[in-house]
């Protein structure tokens, strides 16, 4: 099956084709529900959602390029195992039961996120080798996007190969947007990290610094509210629900104002925001 689509951008042919032809495969493996795990690079299957849903998130977010066996969706791969006692070859469906495995190497797509921001029509572009095509005009947002593709290439400290300067600055503002941190607990995390890490390591100094390079990037983000017990986003055609469908709980979080006068409006808050 070919999957070189999702290394492309979201507005060419070939990724909602192959959209199509990856929904249309693991629709065969529905779990009781007639939910599937979704691929996206937010869910990273992790929750289940409807095959319509999860064609919206891998639209908006992307596929997660990581995810290259299926084994997830009923994909069996074949895998050649060599050691000692152990020659042949292992279904992946049961490889993991093994007591050989094969870790997979991290795969970070903050190339391809660029590659989706500044030039989704260019498919050919590699943004690392050639931003200098970035660079022809003297403006502020080709600066910006210039120093972008330099942190790119640029490494976390000397020697790491797991994260690149980009990438972990990403994953730490997106923990800090996930669980609410403050600036000042931000900042004495950025703080410590740059302490504890190897001498050489290029990290922003302050949640100030972060959110200037956030900016660059120029995407926009929406909050969603979602059921409590992660079951589904209200959001589409359930942005007007009060109850998770799935498990019932409630979408607003309880008022502790109860006895509140009739005649005043309670504003309803959300019992969990994404």
């Amino acid at each position: 099956m070919n999957k070189s689509w999702i290394t492309k951008s979201r507005l060419n042919r070939e990724y909602n084709k192959g959209d199509e032809d990856f929904l249309n495969f693991a629709g065969r493996s529905k779990n009781l529900s007639g939910k599937i795990l979704c691929p996206c690079k937010s869910c990273i299957n992790r929750y289940f959602f409807s095959v319509q849903d999860v064609k919206e998130h891998i639209m908006t977010n992307g596929f997660f390029t990581g995810y290259i066996v299926w084994n997830r969706h009923g994909e069996d791969h074949q895998v050649v195992v060599r050691g000692a006692e152990n020659k042949g070859v292992v279904s992946m469906s049961n490889f993991e039961s093994q007591t050989t495995q094969i870790e997979q190497p991290y795969i970070d797509d903050i190339e391809g996120l660029l590659r989706d921001t500044f030039a989704p029509i260019n498919e050919s572009i590699n943004l690392v080798d050639h931003h200098e095509n970035f660079t022809q005009d003297s403006n502020k947002q080709d600066e910006n996007q210039s120093n972008l593709l330099e942190d790119v290439g640029a490494e976390l400290y000397p020697g790491c190969k797991r994260f690149s300067k980009m990438s972990f600055i990403l994953h730490l503002f997106r923990l800090k947007c996930l669980n609410s941190w403050t600036a000042r607990s931000f900042d004495m995390l950025l703080e410590l990290l740059i302490e504890a890490f190897p001498e050489g390591t290029s990290l922003p100094k302050t949640t100030y610094e972060v959110k200037k390079l956030m900016k660059a990037f120029d995407l926009g983000y929406t909050k969603r509210h979602a059921c409590p017990n992660d079951c589904i986003l209200f959001w589409g055609d359930k942005s007007n629900e009060n109850v998770c469908e799935v498990c019932g709980a409630s979408r607003w979080a309880p008022n502790q104002k109860s006895n509140i006068a009739q005649d005043k409006k309670v504003q309803m808050k959300p019992t969990k925001i994404l």
